[in-house]
């Protein structure tokens, strides 16, 4: 691999790794915070079976895909119904961001493990 690539390479894993704290961390602050608030309002109190670190994909998930909430606790309609556009906002940056970090991380992997 060249150099000028590779320091490319590395400035995209960078650059998608801090969008990617970034995103989830404003997900967390503002989606999460609100879609707990609003469950519980609705009498689906979802907080008290799970804790927050797997609540962040399923909220995304249920906001953004219909097929989604099948596999998990959430209803799509409840997603749907409660998701404002800036969390649909956020949940696309989340999704998109975590999987050019991913993607980043495939590519770097030969090169770390040598």
């Amino acid at each position: 691999m060249s150099v000028e690539l590779y320091d490319a390479l590395v400035w995209i894993a960078l650059a998608s790794t801090i969008s990617t704290l970034i995103s989830m961390w404003c997900f967390i602050r503002v989606t999460v915070k609100y879609f707990d608030k609003e469950l519980a309002r609705m009498g689906r109190d979802w907080v008290t079976s799970d804790w927050r670190g797997s609540r962040i994909g399923t909220y995304a998930l249920a906001i953004i895909w219909q097929r989604a909430s099948i596999f998990y606790e959430i209803r799509h309609e409840d997603g749907s119904a409660l998701a404002r556009r800036r969390d649909y906002v956020l949940a696309v940056w989340m999704q998109i961001s975590l999987m050019v970090c991913m993607i980043a991380a495939i590519i770097f992997y030969p090169e770390m493990s040598e």
